[in-house]
Parts: C-alpha cells; sequence; structure tokens
C-alpha cells in the first residue's frame, strides 16, 4: 500500500486522493485506495467515520474525471460511458467482503479476544460507516450483524466466544451506521431487533464488562430510535476505556 494513499486518508485529505487519481487515472488507482480503508482504520479506529465521509468527499470531486478513468474490470469499455457511483460502490463491495470474511475453520484463539486490535470489531465499524454514508449498502453488510443479534432465521450453531464476536460486531456496526442502518435493518428484517437484544441479554452472550456497557448503549439507541448519532470516538471509547 502507498504510504501516500496512508496518509491521505488518516489525515482526510480528499484533495491529496484526487491529486493521486490525476497522477494516475485508472480504476486500480480507485481500488487502491478504497483496499487501503481497513488498513487506516486498525491503526486509527476513531476515524472510520471521518474516513468513510473522506472517500465520499472525494467521490464527489472526482465526478468530473470519471470519463476520464479507465475501467478496472473490463480497460476496453468506453470510458465515456463509466458510472462513477456504480463503479465506486463495486471497489468499496469488494473491500468489504474482505473485511467481513471470517476464518472460523481453525482460526486461532485469539482471533475471538475482545482487544482493540480484533479486525472482525474493526470490520463492523467500516461497514456501519459505509452504509451510514453511502458508500456501500449491501445484504452482505447485514448478514453478520443479523447473526450476531442472533435475529430469527439467522441463529448460527457458534461457541460463546465466536457468539460474543458476533454481537459486538453487530453492535459496533448498528452505533457507526446510526439511524440510515438501523431504518434499514428494521425495514428489512422487521420486529426482529428487540428480539435479537433481547435475546443477548437473556442468554448473557457477551461476557466482556464492557461489551455489555456497549450492548446497554445500543439498547438505549433503539429504544429511542436513533433520535441522536452517537461519536465513533465516545462508541470506541465505551468498548475500549482509556486506561485511568
Amino acid at each position: 500500500m502507498s504510504s501516500r494513499i496512508f496518509d491521505a486518508l488518516r489525515k482526510s485529505d480528499d484533495g491529496a486522493l484526487i491529486e493521486l487519481v490525476k497522477e494516475a487515472p485508472t480504476w486500480e488507482t480507485v481500488n487502491n485506495i478504497i483496499a487501503a480503508y481497513p488498513a487506516v482504520a486498525r491503526v486509527y479506529p476513531k476515524m472510520t467515520l471521518k474516513i468513510a465521509e473522506t472517500l465520499c468527499e472525494a467521490k464527489k470531486l472526482a465526478e468530473d474525471l470519471s470519463g476520464d478513468l479507465i475501467a478496472l474490470s473490463d480497460p476496453d469499455y468506453p470510458s465515456d460511458r463509466l458510472d462513477l457511483e456504480y463503479e465506486l460502490q463495486i471497489c468499496v463491495y469488494d473491500m468489504l467482503m474482505n473485511v467481513l470474511r471470517v476464518p472460523t475453520d481453525n482460526a486461532p484463539l485469539e482471533y475471538t479476544d475482545i482487544t482493540p486490535k480484533n479486525d472482525f470489531i474493526i470490520a463492523g465499524m467500516i461497514s456501519g460507516a459505509c452504509h451510514r454514508i453511502a458508500l456501500c449498502k449491501s445484504p452482505e453488510q447485514r448478514r453478520p450483524i443479523c447473526e450476531g443479534f442472533q435475529f430469527p432465521g439467522y441463529i448460527v450453531d457458534r461457541n460463546e466466544q465466536w457468539s460474543e464476536l458476533y454481537a459486538i460486531h453487530a453492535c459496533m456496526a448498528l452505533l457507526v451506521g446510526g439511524h440510515r442502518l438501523y431504518s434499514t435493518i428494521t425495514y428489512f428484517e422487521p420486529g426482529k431487533l428487540a428480539l435479537g437484544l433481547k435475546r443477548l441479554v437473556e442468554k448473557d452472550v457477551i461476557k466482556d464488562s464492557n461489551g455489555n456497557k456497549l450492548l446497554q448503549l445500543i439498547i438505549k439507541q433503539v429504544e429511542e430510535q436513533f433520535e441522536t448519532e452517537i461519536e465513533v470516538e465516545e462508541i470506541w471509547k465505551t468498548l475500549f476505556p482509556p486506561p485511568v
């Protein structure tokens, strides 16, 4: 990954991203920028939403360049017929499918540890941010959330550690995704969110003490129908409070 891409995302510098595209106006450049999102989010998780917003701003600035971009999927496709929105969503979708891929078979036990370095927790935040900013909204993003909340029809036989991790992934995704993701889930899965949260509480799915604080936070948000959005930094500090 280019250090220039990493720095541009870290600094929320949409102008620098546009310069990178101008220097190499191909969809491979765009794809490389999108693919760097998870790496930056792992180092700066509190900036997960801000990074998505920066990508969205860069997309707006790049609209006048869309005719000059060479298609990533088909270099022979007429450039003047490229749909910037569609091509960008393909890049974001591919990135999300990579970060949401969970190595459940023979995965090391530490993969389920509830720590700031857990990739699946960060993936939940990235997924929620992409939905909230409308970079990508797909059923594949919602599935691990539905499984994490143990919605009827989405209950998967997992051990305690994996069930807890999925539940925390779901909480982080929905809290970062905010009202837009909440509305989408309640539209496609009506009546299931309250049932899922009740199930998590009754079955004591989340053992981590700060994870339970996160669960209580999302219960409150659902009760209030996400009238207000919680800052990503506050969400992160609820699960991973700074040392005293």
